[in-house]
């Protein structure tokens, strides 16, 4: 099984080297490109880990619904749209 993934991953190392020869890209696009799709994978990991968390704290406390985007939360906005709106930190304690 390894090995099989071994060679899928080196086809796709090929792969992606032909298109930098045929695009006539530079590598550090490529690089690039890379880094931003881990960094949205990463994203998109974080966002089900709080989504998880979010089911976990909804049987402890009573939930709230943000009343700009109405995302499930325990204040009144959401971080996001605090920020947004342009709402300090202190303000969004009194919440």
């Amino acid at each position: 099984r390894r090995r099989i993934l071994r060679t899928w991953m080196k086809k796709r190392q090929e792969k992606r080297m032909k298109m930098e020869m045929r695009m006539g890209r530079r590598r550090t696009d490529m690089q690039q490109n890379d880094l931003q799709r881990k960094k949205r994978r990463m994203k998109l990991i974080q966002r089900d880990r709080r989504q998880k968390m979010g089911l976990r704290l909804e049987f402890s406390l009573p939930i709230l619904f943000c009343s700009i985007c109405l995302s499930s939360l325990h204040s009144s906005l959401c971080l996001h749209c605090h920020l947004a709106s342009g709402f300090t930190q202190s303000q969004m304690r009194k919440d």
